[in-house]
């Protein structure tokens, strides 16, 4: 399973790919700043973080929500490859509520693989299963269920089907992030020339998508970093933020 670090690690990755600029040398991992950049003679420290959706009032984190569906559908994964069942290739679509944050996830997580386990279709084929029908053991906060069961798998996936929109303007996002970042560069390498900062919209689930407009690319934003980045990942597109350094008595 990915580390926290090793998923950092690959976005630095994808950013040294599209920046020409991107200084040389080897890369170290590191605390703080995540990364050191060291070519012998000079010295970049590189933080990597990421950028989410700002929750709705009263609603928790979009992306706490996210990885709460995504933690069930794998634990369901894992029960059911310990059954030795065939392998399948299971959709979960659930019913997103917040207060799936406040349930047991491990016992939804046996209803899911005990339903599937008890549904499993015929070789080739796939069912779909909905809980508008009413299924008496269908597990709860799941709208539906699709399990397929081909010869071409070789092992068993669980997946959560996501969709949504795109924020096109985010500045106040990105400020709150640097935000959180800025005091820490004081406890950073004082080895390092430059401090970079890049900050990472996975676009992987609705809590990430981002589109940027031009009033978000204009925006100027503090940071105390040398050079700051945006980069959505998915289509590995970037640009240099625009920043000033504020008086260490504004910084939050």
């Amino acid at each position: 399973m990915k580390t926290k670090k090793d998923n950092e690690l690959h976005h630095l990755i994808q950013f040294k790919q599209v920046f020409e600029r991107f200084p040389d040398g080897e890369i170290f991992e590191h605390e703080c700043p995540d990364f050191i950049v060291d070519n012998g003679n000079r010295k970049v420290g590189i933080e990597v973080t990421k950028i989410f959706k700002a929750p709705r009032s009263n609603e928790p984190p979009m992306q706490a929500v996210e990885s709460a569906c995504k933690k069930i559908a794998d634990f369901a994964q894992k029960i059911c490859e310990e059954r030795q069942i065939p392998p399948l290739i299971v959709s979960l679509h659930f019913i997103q509520k917040p207060n799936i944050l406040n349930i047991r996830r491990d016992e939804l997580s046996y209803k899911i693989a005990d339903f599937v386990c008890s549904n499993i279709p015929n070789p080739d084929s796939s069912r779909t299963f909905e809980d508008r029908y009413s299924y008496q053991t269908f597990p709860e906060y799941i709208h539906a269920i699709t399990i397929g069961r081909f010869k071409v798998l070789t092992k068993s996936h669980f997946n959560v089907p996501t969709a949504g929109w795109a924020q096109r303007e985010f500045s106040t996002e990105l400020q709150q992030v640097i935000d959180l970042k800025n005091p820490k560069i004081v406890h950073y390498n004082d080895d390092c020339e430059e401090h970079w900062l890049i900050i990472i919209s996975e676009g992987s689930s609705p809590s990430s998508f981002f589109e940027c407009n031009g009033e978000t690319r204009e925006a100027i934003f503090k940071s105390e970093f040398d050079r700051s980045f945006f980069m959505e990942a998915f289509s590995k597109s970037w640009w240099e933020l625009k920043t000033f350094k504020a008086p260490h008595h504004f910084l939050k």
